[in-house]
């Protein structure tokens, strides 16, 4: 399968709920896509078909939570979809007599798909009943629904003969526990003609789209294709920085750019937008600490709380000259550190001490030795 033909209007539907750091929806969407491609395919590699297991052709399956079905090969049914294969065998569904109560059985993280009439229904829990025929309400058994007929995914035709194969009974896989690394082992690979499989079609970009626009699956009034935030309620579509992804589910509803420098720092709030080593002016440094042998001085990082690229500046003074504040005796240690220790041979004459203190810098800015009783920060020109 290629996605190379697929618009930027088919890659904006794929998006799914959640991007990441200074991703644009058009960026996200090419990114699940292609992940989602890339995975579906290898399974082909390892042995897996649309249903799962070698054979087993039928797609769409509501008791298979795997890539490889077209159902969720994209985020364009479930915009939370993982990017997985199936992890257990869930229990057999016979079409002709669904137990809505049982549902799936499935885990209580996931959603799954099922379509009713060929049309599909919204994400629902896996773990939970299902009213597989969508007429409303819960009946324990005997309910008759051709449940992995999606029209708009390719599902119900699984044999490629252009008839809808009706109902029918879907076994569940396990694919991690099944996956063929050796292509020996694959009926495929032998001398003469190779067995004939179904001819599917591939998913195009216009249908994955089609299958977006038949989703609301937030249930806020717009299809997964053109709303702003597919799994979260937004019915008024608010979009406070104009960035494309509505206020609920933005990594950073007030920077346009949604941290460009991925630092964890929304750019509303960062003082270094572009930089990835720095968000903020270090604060005071704690834990100064002189170590056993007199000589050793130790401190805590400000870079956590201020930006990796933050340097530490070691200023000493003389105990007689007190308060801090350009007094003779005030020198640069060490100016500069990437660490959190320095080393001061300076020998001490007896009946004297000395005093240290710490601040962190970047390109931010510089931060303070601490404050003065007064609540002022305390200066010196010692350190550069």
């Amino acid at each position: 399968m290629t996605v190379g033909a697929w618009t930027n209007a088919d890659l904006l539907s794929e998006r799914g709920r959640k991007c990441r750091a200074g991703e644009s929806r058009l960026t996200c969407g090419r990114r699940v896509t292609q992940a989602g491609t890339f995975m579906h395919e290898l399974g082909h590699s390892l042995g897996l078909w649309h249903g799962g297991g070698w054979g087993d052709y039928r797609n769409c399956k509501p008791n298979y939570l795997s890539i490889m079905s077209y159902s969720l090969q994209f985020k364009n049914f479930e915009p939370d979809r993982p990017l997985d294969y199936s992890r257990v065998a869930l229990a057999t569904l016979n079409e002709f007599s669904l137990n809505e109560s049982a549902g799936i059985g499935g885990p209580s993280a996931r959603k799954t798909i099922f379509g009713v009439n060929g049309i599909p229904k919204p994400p629902v829990g896996a773990s939970g009943p299902i009213d597989w025929n969508g007429i409303g309400g819960i009946n324990v058994s005997n309910v008759s629904a051709d449940v992995n007929r999606i029209d708009s995914a390719n599902c119900g035709d699984d044999d490629g003969n252009l008839v809808q194969d009706g109902k029918t009974t879907l076994v569940g896989f396990n694919d991690w526990a099944n996956l063929r690394y050796s292509f020996w082992a694959s009926p495929y690979y032998a001398n003469g003609v190779a067995p004939a499989a179904p001819s599917v079609p591939e998913l195009s970009g216009t249908q994955s789209t089609a299958m977006a626009q038949a989703v609301d699956a937030d249930g806020d009034g717009f299809s997964n294709a053109t709303d702003n935030c597919p799994g979260d309620l937004n019915p008024s579509q608010g979009d406070t920085d104009g960035d494309g992804f509505g206020d609920p589910c933005d990594v950073c509803p007030l920077d346009t750019f949604n941290d460009a420098d991925v630092d964890g720092v929304c750019g509303d709030v960062d003082c270094a937008p572009n930089d990835p080593t720095a968000f903020t002016v270090p604060q005071e440094v704690t834990g100064v600490t002189v170590g056993p042998d007199n000589a050793t001085l130790s401190f805590d990082s400000a870079a956590p709380g201020a930006g990796t690229g933050t340097l530490h500046d070691v200023l000493r003074g003389g105990l007689d000259q007190l308060p801090v504040g350009n007094k003779p005796s005030e020198m640069c240690v060490a100016s500069g550190v990437q660490g959190t220790t320095v080393t001061d041979m300076t020998t001490l004459v007896p009946g004297t001490g000395f005093w240290y203190l710490v601040r962190g810098r970047n390109v931010c800015g510089a931060g303070t030795y601490g404050l003065t009783t007064g609540g002022t920060p305390r200066i010196s020109t010692a350190c550069p």
